[in-house]
């Protein structure tokens, strides 16, 4: 959608105008948001102080644009204001527009947190023991784990982590990398292996990739943003997006730092009321969450892959606006790349005698040297 397509529709909704208004914001000052992102965004500014508006324009599928994401985020914004009583979590709002469905949410005026960090790290503050890393990781052990009461009552966007969507997102990745000239087949086999441990239900809290992109330092405390990618799986899953995302401040820590960092959130977990067998010992915890680093950096991998790929498709294309937020994004995504690349070898590595029980030994080696010559 262009920003003269969004101004149309959004005048001609009523209720859509209103909530425009209501935080202070002209619609005919949006403006469409580079960063990489999986939809359509744009942000309205407003005359008062806090209160402009980002737009998140659905999806369009077969059957029309996929309403599902945009609902279940504004119910989680909804349940964490009224139910788990977060502090300054932003009003949300969803709107059926002309051709096209909507989420507007409420502006979250502070500094996010991968920009935090990475200004620590500018300064020579070792994060690892820093108090605004602490408060963040304890806010997301919080919100993991006091999410999960609300299983059943706020439906999800991926439900639970079960087999068949693990399996999913393997062959998913498999099939991007192989597009893109992998040797796929010893990491398929690989990634097999995962599948038993991390679907497995007794250890699931609430999943909603927090990423330090994703969260908000305000007055009020740290405030999650960006809810739509809702579900039930292990807590692991959350601690590689907090500590295993591209260019959010991350980079000076040693591999025994990132470690320490895991132990430290699977304590915060436990103060925030999660039992010891859903967390299972700290060797589990610890496996799980190389197993899991494996998958999503494998996956991260493949879809910076599929987003290059995309890029210069773009830059290569007629429409000039594609082509500048390609030609915005293309070294950021090479960047992503080479992160989750050298992170799923990292995980790979930590996995090895796991892997040795399955007999995968060989496939080890062959993945380990393709994920080394890339």
């Amino acid at each position: 959608m262009d920003i003269e397509k969004l101004i149309k529709e959004i005048t001609s909704n009523e209720d859509a105008l209103a909530f425009t208004k209501s935080k202070g914001a002209n619609i005919h000052e949006a403006r469409a948001v580079t960063e990489q992102t999986m939809h359509d965004v744009f942000y309205v500014p407003s005359a008062y102080e806090n209160s402009g508006i980002y737009i998140k324009i659905a999806k369009m599928g077969k059957n029309g644009p996929d309403k599902k994401e945009m609902e279940i985020e504004a119910a989680w914004y909804e349940a964490l204001r009224s139910r788990l009583n977060i502090p300054g979590v932003p009003e949300a709002k969803t709107f059926q527009l002309n051709e096209d469905f909507a989420l507007a949410v409420e502006e979250v005026q502070g500094l996010t947190y991968d920009h935090i960090l990475k200004n620590l790290e500018k300064r020579g503050v070792n994060i690892k023991h820093s108090k605004e890393l602490k408060k963040l990781m304890e806010k997301s052990a919080e919100i993991t784990a006091r999410g999960y009461a609300l299983r059943g009552e706020v439906p999800t966007y991926f439900g639970d982590f079960n087999k068949e969507e693990l399996e999913f997102l393997n062959r998913r990745s498999s099939k991007i990398l192989n597009g893109n000239g992998i040797q796929i087949e010893d990491l398929e086999k690989l990634l097999t292996a995962t599948v038993t441990p991390l679907t497995d239900e007794r250890i699931w809290l609430l999943y909603r990739d927090a990423t330090p992109l994703n969260w908000i330092d305000t007055p009020k405390g740290v405030v999650p943003i960006d809810l739509g990618s809702t579900s039930y799986r292990p807590p692991q899953f959350e601690a590689i997006a907090l500590f295993e995302t591209p260019n959010s401040g991350f980079n000076s820590l040693s591999e025994e730092e990132r470690i320490e960092l895991i132990f430290d959130y699977r304590r915060m977990l436990k103060d925030a009321g999660t039992t010891v067998e859903r967390l299972g010992t700290m060797s589990d915890f610890f496996t799980n969450y190389c197993l899991a680093s494996f998958v999503k950096n494998i996956s991260g991998w493949a879809s910076r892959k599929q987003h290059i790929s995309d890029n210069l498709r773009d830059i290569e294309g007629d429409n000039q606006s594609k082509a500048d937020i390609a030609k915005e994004r293309l070294p950021k995504n090479r960047e992503g790349a080479t992160f989750h690349r050298r992170r799923a070898l990292e995980a790979l590595r930590n996995i090895k005698v796991y892997l040795k029980t399955y007999n995968l030994t060989t496939e080890y080696l062959r993945t380990e040297n393709i994920l080394n010559q890339d």
